[in-house]
């Protein structure tokens, strides 16, 4: 049962390494299989399909979603500061494991597949809607002005944190993805803080 599961683990890791090097578009069983070094047969004795293979990779890259909420709760800080740790926490997670952001910039292939649609899905609609309560919070404890759009602003905050991530992709991870991060989020939010 351990070799089994090892294996699995071992496909999962094999396919998020193909994804980065290669891309969705040329990924195939063949070269997950090479890249595990198994034939692709004993790589369907795990798998059905290359389909259910990225079910179980993005099972793997949204694995610690609901232990970063948690742990942001936890904490018990205001909403801002859960703000920053929870967008740094994701930082954290991708500087120590880069090829993993190559899922962030596959979404929009992996809902074509309507398989994969729902998973996709699920996992932005859970960290988004973590964001955007938190600004609710924020807006309702007068942390952040009254007449922000806190969907405006999720949207802001999602879609600089991928940008940031793409250019950290880009340049090779020449500069820091947490320092970049805060300086992003912090930018962002010191423009609708309260006075």
């Amino acid at each position: 049962m351990m070799i089994l599961l090892h294996r699995k683990d071992g496909i999962i890791t094999s396919t998020i390494e193909a994804l980065h090097d290669v891309g969705i578009q040329n990924l195939s069983t063949k070269e997950i299989a090479k890249r595990e070094g198994v034939s692709e047969g004993t790589l369907f004795r795990h798998y059905k399909n290359k389909t259910e293979i990225l079910l179980a990779v993005l099972e793997h890259y949204s694995q610690y979603d609901d232990d970063i909420i948690q742990t942001c709760i936890n904490r018990e800080l205001a909403p801002i500061e859960t703000l920053r740790n929870y967008i740094l926490s994701y930082a954290e997670y991708y500087t120590n494991y880069p090829e993993i952001t190559t899922i962030v910039h596959a979404y929009d292939s992996l809902m074509r597949d309507p398989l994969l649609e729902n998973k996709v899905r699920s996992i932005i609609i859970k960290r988004t809607n973590f964001i955007q309560i938190t600004i609710e919070k924020a807006i309702e404890i007068g942390e952040l002005r009254g007449h922000i759009h806190s969907g405006y602003l999720t949207d802001l905050i999602v879609g600089g944190f991928r940008a940031t991530c793409l250019r950290w992709r880009m340049e090779k991870q020449s500069f820091s993805l947490k320092d970049r991060t805060i300086w992003m989020i912090d930018m962002l939010i010191d423009g609708f803080v309260k006075e």
